[in-house]
This record gives structure tokens, C-alpha cells and sequence, in this order.
């Protein structure tokens, strides 16, 4: 995490690698070394959490909001900078964006293809280049990302990039163009209509920091037996599920152990908030299949997001509230705006 604020020691700066105890300075590489010199930028750094990735959890998003949140009261810095590993990075963006809507200052999660003590790692590009976006981006949260040492590094909104490769470039927007570039250095908007003398003034506002993981991603498919899952819901005290219709907004509403508006309507008896969302480009929320007009019937709530952004939207309302009736209102009116805000 960096910010101009008093530097560290050269032990403070080392993170460990391996459970050998293997230690590397991250702030070493020469891109990095050359961007710090450059910017005058003096840092603060703090390791909350030390995991791969695929092990973490929505406690672990809350453990990072909470440090960034001490960061940000204690340091005051000008920006934040989250390392992380690239498979679950997209969902720890959007659990941030949620948490922290209304942050004052840019935060940027980036990681690496390999290690960065690979000899062809990526690490040394994607690190200098994040904090050069530091240095030019509005507030909001970001996801930078280059994945090959000589590549250009695409910055992405928080809310709207998922992880679509296993190597090289490997993060894209879904639904949109990517925020801005890094190249060689220099910094570019790629969305016109972004600046960072363009962000508004927030308000002050409380971060919610807190996410809930009784929650159930269904994706669905021909055969699925739904009956089993809500059964399961419901054995297991989960309080949310996020389900995946079929691109036209449909789902299956016979036979019965596999109805959605059957599942839909139990979810409901039970207090279950149920999310529907769509896996691609949906043809528009307006289409008259029957099954999209029984769906409309159940309850459920509709949300035209991928599915990665609602199933964390929906941890992270069930985190700060009890009330059923209250979360299903967050995830209809409760989002956030491209500058990080709330509506």
C-alpha cells in the first residue's frame, strides 16, 4: 500500500514469499525504483494478509478494508496501492467499491502473472504502473493490470472487471471500455468522459465494511435440480443467492425440481434474498419470454450485472444488513457511480 507519507525501513519493505521464509523487497524493481524517484513518492507499507489468493475469503475483503480504512485515518495518503493475486482479484475490486463508496482518494489493486521473483515476471511493470494511475486517477477504486514486463498496463473501474485470461493481459471491463491506459510511463484516459478535475465532491460517508458469505452462486443448465439447492439453502441457514439466468433473461419453469420461479418463491418463504443476473450481454430487460414474466412475479430481484458483481454486492449488503426487506432495497437502489459514490 504506498502514499506519500514518512518512508520505511528496507525491512519493513520486504514481504515473504514462501512458507520458507523467502523475503523480496517489492518497491526494488527498476520500473518501480525510477517511478518512486520520479514522483518524490514516499511510502507506507502495510501486509494485513499474506495468502494466495484462491484461499481467501469475504473476511479477508473485510480485513483489507478495514487496514485501508486505519491507512486512511492515520496516514491521510494520496493514494492506496493493494497487492494481490490475480485469481480472485476482480471479486476483492468490486467487495472494496462496495465498502469504500465515497473514498476521496484513488485505491488500485494489481498483482502479477508470476512471482516477482521470476526472472520474467510482470510484477515490476504492473507495480510502477499502478502507481503512476495513483498519481492521475479521480477517487473511486481501480484494478490495474499489464501482464507482460513490456505490455501497457489497461486500468479498469473496480465494479466492472472480471478476470477473463489465465496469462498475459489477463483482466478485462465487462460491458465497457477499460478507464485509462499506462504506456511506457505516460498516462491516458481511455473514456472520454473521465478526468480526475471532473470527479465531484462527495459527501462525507461512513464506510460499510462488512460482507456475509451465506451466500450461493447458481449458474444454471439444463437439468439443473433447483429443488435440491433450496433445500440445501435452507438446511444450511444461507441468507442470499445469486442465480445466472440464460442470456434472453429466461429460465427454466418446468418440471418442477427445476423452476426457477418454484425456486424463486421458496427462497422467498424463507427469507432468502434471491439475485438474478445474466452471464453475457442480455437482449434488454424488456423482452415478453414467459418465463422472464413469471420471474418478474417471484420476488426476486433483478440485477443487470455479471454475476461476479452481484454474488459480492449481495455478501456485502447481507454484511451490514439484517433486515430482508432492507437488503433486497440496497441491491435495487444502492449502487455505486463511476466516480465511487453512492446513489
Amino acid at each position: 500500500m504506498g502514499s506519500r507519507s514518512e518512508p520505511l525501513s528496507g525491512r519493513e519493505k520486504l514481504v515473504k514469499l514462501s512458507e520458507a521464509g523467502d523475503q523480496l523487497d517489492i518497491l526494488a524493481g527498476p520500473h518501480v525504483k525510477k517511478v518512486l524517484e520520479q514522483g518524490s513518492i514516499e511510502t507506507v507499507l502495510r501486509q494485513p494478509l499474506n495468502m494466495l489468493s484462491e484461499n481467501m475469503t469475504p473476511a479477508h475483503w473485510v480485513a483489507i478494508g478495514r487496514e485501508i480504512g486505519k491507512l486512511i485515518e492515520k496516514e491521510q495518503p494520496e493514494g492506496i496501492l493493494v497487492l494481490h493475486g490475480t485469481d480472485t482479484m476482480s471479486f476483492t475490486s468490486a467487495a472494496l467499491s462496495f465498502m469504500l463508496a465515497g473514498v476521496r482518494i484513488p485505491v488500485i489493486l494489481t498483482g502479477s502473472n508470476l512471482p516477482p521473483n521470476e526472472p520474467e515476471t510482470d510484477a515490476d511493470t504492473n507495480i510502477a504502473d499502478a502507481m503512476i494511475a495513483l498519481q492521475h486517477l479521480s477517487p473511486g477504486v481501480y484494478l490495474s493490470f499489464a501482464g507482460r514486463p513490456n505490455a501497457k498496463s489497461r486500468v479498469h473501474d473496480g465494479v466492472s472487471v472480471r478476470k477473463a485470461r489465465g496469462s498475459g493481459p489477463a483482466f478485462i471491463s465487462s460491458g465497457r471500455v477499460h478507464v485509462a491506459e499506462v504506456s511506457w510511463g505516460n498516462f491516458a484516459w481511455t473514456l472520454k468522459n473521465r478526468s480526475a478535475t471532473d470527479s465531484p465532491a462527495q459527501p462525507e460517508i461512513p464506510f460499510r465494511i462488512a460482507a456475509d458469505d451465506r451466500v450461493m452462486r447458481i449458474d444454471l443448465h439444463p437439468g439443473i435440480n433447483l429443488k435440491a439447492l433450496a433445500d440445501t439453502l435452507i438446511c444450511e441457514e444461507y441468507r442470499g443467492a445469486v442465480m445466472t439466468l440464460y442470456p434472453a433473461l429466461t429460465g427454466p419453469f418446468e418440471p418442477e425440481s427445476s423452476s426457477v420461479p418454484k425456486f424463486a418463491e421458496t427462497c422467498a418463504e424463507h427469507e432468502i434474498v434471491l439475485a438474478l443476473t445474466m452471464n453475457a450481454q442480455p437482449v434488454g430487460v424488456q423482452n415478453s419470454y414467459e418465463s422472464k414474466l413469471l420471474l418478474e412475479e417471484t420476488g426476486a430481484v433483478l440485477l443487470p450485472v455479471i454475476p461476479e458483481l452481484a454474488l459480492v454486492k449481495l455478501m456485502w449488503a447481507l454484511g451490514w444488513c439484517d433486515d430482508y426487506s432492507q437488503v433486497r432495497e440496497v441491491l435495487e437502489t444502492e449502487i455505486c457511480n463511476e466516480f465511487g459514490g453512492r446513489k
